[in-house]
């Protein structure tokens, strides 16, 4: 290599540091000049079952950041896609401290084992994915209280009715924010604001 090219190289290699500092120092300025999630509303209390027939409310969530939908096993249309989005938000929020829970609006089919063995399907980490099941009013209580729409069969026609959101609650039970879950821009959202608000809880992000 002589001496034209080798200055060439270094140029261009020089470049492409900068380039690459540049990004991630936009990253981590970015991330520290992140705001807080603006307090939309307190969710509600509630005391359910889990996948594994264990009392489970909204006691155990306190001081994790979790998100919650709304879904049925049986539903042929919206609910495994969006049992599929929860699923690709527990792959891409490595943070052990955000947790998932699906509430079902179908109580009297879905009992616990079949929602574990629905759980299984999608490759839910039973530690951080929760699916809850109970009496039906304590399930469409909770659904109300977190403002999402949702009836059983017969409320508005022949079908169960559920909202397609998924909602973000902070640690203590706070919702700070409501996604469209067929929306990719939105699911990326998502997880990105379920990450900061993570860190920004765990002191992490100044």
């Amino acid at each position: 290599m002589d001496r034209k090219q080798k200055i060439v190289t270094t140029v261009l290699w020089s470049v492409l540091v900068v380039a690459m500092l540049g990004v991630i120092g936009t990253g981590l300025s970015a991330r520290f000049r992140a705001e807080p999630l603006p307090v939309l509303f307190d969710g509600p209390s509630f005391s359910l079952t889990d996948q594994d027939g264990k009392a489970f409310g909204s006691r155990d969530l306190r001081g994790r950041v979790w998100v919650a939908d709304f879904v049925f096993t049986t539903c042929p249309g919206a609910c495994p896609k969006m049992t599929m989005r929860m699923s690709g938000l527990q792959k891409a929020i490595s943070d052990r401290d955000v947790h998932f829970v699906s509430f079902t609006v179908d109580p009297e089919r879905d009992t616990p084992p079949v929602l574990k063995e629905y759980a299984k399907n999608y490759d839910a980490d039973p530690a951080r994915w929760h699916f809850l099941t109970g009496e039906k009013s304590a399930l469409f209580d909770t659904a109300a209280g977190m403002k999402l729409t949702a009836a059983p069969a017969g409320t508005f026609g022949p079908d169960i009715v559920h909202a397609e959101k998924f909602l973000l609650l902070d640690g203590l039970g706070r919702v700070r924010g409501a996604y469209d879950s067929k929306d990719e821009q939105e699911m990326k959202q998502l997880a990105a604001d379920a990450a900061a608000l993570a860190d920004r809880q765990a002191g992490r992000l100044f």
